[in-house]
């Protein structure tokens, strides 16, 4: 599968997991916002729970979703 990105959103970022239990050498967890909603949306695509999402803040953005 492919992404391209037509037109890119206003604050659209790549985020996965994050990295938790890290704090003690000084790096913050990271990841999604909403990490519930961002592993459930990746279980109904089929994806691992844990695998690298789109997360759209502002604007939504164009894009188009190619198989291959």
């Amino acid at each position: 599968m492919s992404i391209h990105v037509l037109k890119q959103g206003l604050q659209t970022t790549v985020q996965d997991f994050g990295r938790p239990g890290y704090a003690h050498l000084g790096i913050s967890t990271s990841g999604a916002a909403d990490a519930f909603s961002y592993q459930i949306g990746n279980k109904l695509v089929g994806n691992d729970p844990h695998d690298a999402a789109l997360e759209i803040t502002l604007s939504g953005g164009e894009y188009e979703f190619t198989s291959d």
